[in-house]
């Protein structure tokens, strides 16, 4: 994926992934950071593109205020922080 050139002094931690519950995942990032991914047309992006078609996904969702990923797979949530966005992902579970 060609994102837009930034530097690590410009966001030392843009995003985080933490264990909300054993079988979820929260992921917060950073405003900065979606104000760079926002310049990424995920639509057309070849990488993004890839996933879809190899792993038979539907489209990749990229309004950053609402649900994101494939099917909005990530359900926005609260962030409870100034400047974070936040998104909840149910892991699927496996039986064996």
């Amino acid at each position: 994926m060609d994102l837009p050139d930034w530097k690590e002094a410009d966001m030392p931690a843009w995003y985080e992934i933490s264990l909300e519950t054993p079988t979820s995942i929260r992921l917060s990032i950073h405003c900065s950071a979606i104000r760079k991914l926002q310049l990424v047309n995920f639509a057309t992006d070849r990488t993004v593109d890839s996933f879809r078609i190899h792993l038979a996904l539907t489209a990749f969702v990229s309004n950053w205020t609402k649900d994101i990923g494939f099917n909005g797979c990530l359900k926005k949530i609260e962030s409870g922080r100034k400047d974070w966005s936040a998104w909840h992902f149910d892991l699927p579970l496996l039986r064996g």
